[in-house]
């Protein structure tokens, strides 16, 4: 949302930030549920992702969602998989924080167990400690790149809604990506094919997924709860090459579905 800038009121104006908002120039992975069920599960492979490439993972809600009230479905126990880091095999003192010879996500050791350690936010070596080596930083930098992007199989994720046969198309995240939902079905019933793409992985962004649904349709209507920020991506992953209407708010007040729905019969 618009933390302190509207607080307590809705909106997805952090998009940029969760990707951007580093001292560097690492990807990052932010997830962006939209049901209180997929909050739940979603929460769960936030966690998963965490450990399994060793880096922050950012869970994007807003408060819609927030306040909604919905039934969840807890998972029975053992019914999900739990991925641990991996964890450094061998005597304390052969231990290297960022060892890179073993692959781009070094093995950990747990803390206070004698294993050397220093954590800074500074560029480092694989000592831990902070470097200006030119070649250094280019090297891990690099790392920090192939561990995500090269990835991108285990950690995209996007979700489809009657888009089978769609030749409009929607792509929607979060709260208004429900709202969009809602737009479709009084779209479907008015005779109008359209369907949606919906990231639920929002960083890094979908664009394979995002290009093979928008490459053969008529436009693409992007609604967004800010001025327009997921759009770039969107533009970006279709090359520039289909038309697109914005749906744009702020405020604080949500975009509602025939809000959505008027943007759909304008480029039908």
């Amino acid at each position: 949302g618009p933390s302190t800038g509207l607080p307590t009121q809705a909106a997805q104006a952090d998009l940029m930030q969760a990707r951007w908002g580093t001292h560097g120039d690492h990807p990052t992975i932010a997830l962006a549920p939209a049901f209180h069920q997929e909050i739940y599960t979603e929460t769960i492979r936030a966690f998963n992702l965490a450990e399994q490439f060793r880096m922050p993972v950012i869970l994007l809600l807003d408060e819609v969602i927030g306040h909604l009230s919905e039934g969840v479905v807890p998972p029975e126990p053992g019914s999900f998989e739990i991925i641990n880091r991996t964890l450094h095999e061998g005597p304390v003192e052969d231990f290297v924080p960022y060892d890179v010879s073993k692959g781009d996500v070094p093995p950990f050791r747990p803390y206070f167990d004698g294993a050397p350690w220093h954590t800074t936010g500074l560029n480092h070596d694989e000592t831990g400690f902070p470097t200006t080596n030119p070649e250094q930083i280019t090297s891990d930098m690099y790392r920090h790149i192939r561990k995500v992007l090269g990835n991108k199989d285990i950690i995209d994720k996007v979700e489809y809604f009657m888009a089978d046969d769609a030749e409009i198309g929607v792509v929607s995240f979060g709260s208004t990506a429900r709202a969009a939902m809602a737009a479709i079905k009084k779209a479907r019933k008015a005779g109008i094919k359209v369907g949606m793409l919906r990231p639920v992985t929002v960083w890094p962004f979908p664009k394979d997924q995002v290009y093979e649904f928008g490459r053969d349709k008529k436009c693409l209507v992007v609604p967004e709860f800010n001025m327009g920020q997921m759009v770039y991506e969107v533009e970006r992953a279709v090359h520039f090459d289909r038309p697109i209407k914005r749906v744009n708010k702020v405020g604080g007040v949500p975009i509602y579905p025939n809000e959505i729905l008027a943007a759909i019969e304008e480029v039908a």
